[in-house]
């Protein structure tokens, strides 16, 4: 029987391999799998899913390690066995640790400069024409 409305108190279980879907056209489904021990938030029918919170994290089963984060008005971080690799800055990104090329190349455009040393003393650019 639908329901209308409403207050729900307690929690809902629903068995292995039970789907719930939203939308008339399916658009949006939760589902566990369990002959393969997955689970899926699935948006269908090409549309958008979208997670809006300020501040996300994505973490190990515990919440214990870092995996992902992302702050309102700030940095996405990208962390590796819990120590972070990546972050977006103000200036564009930041890079922890080394950066290991595999395959293709780096590329820095026309007017720009890659510069190293803790004065940046070292500088290789490009104008376009020299």
């Amino acid at each position: 029987m639908p329901l209308a409305g409403g207050t729900m108190t307690g929690s809902i279980v629903l068995n292995d391999n039970v789907k719930t879907s939203y939308g008339t056209s399916t658009d949006f489904e939760i589902f566990h799998n369990a002959s393969t021990n997955s689970n899926f938030i699935q948006s269908n029918l090409s549309r958008q899913l979208i997670l809006a919170q300020d501040n996300i994290f994505i973490g190990n089963q515990a919440a214990s390690e870092s995996m992902i984060t992302a702050i309102a008005d700030g940095a996405v971080e990208l962390y590796h066995d819990n120590v972070k690799k990546f972050q977006t800055s103000l200036y564009g990104a930041d890079l922890f640790g080394g950066l290991n090329v595999i395959g293709g190349s780096v590329e820095i455009q026309d007017n720009q400069e890659f510069k190293a040393g803790r004065g940046l003393d070292l500088r290789i650019g490009h104008n376009a024409t020299d």
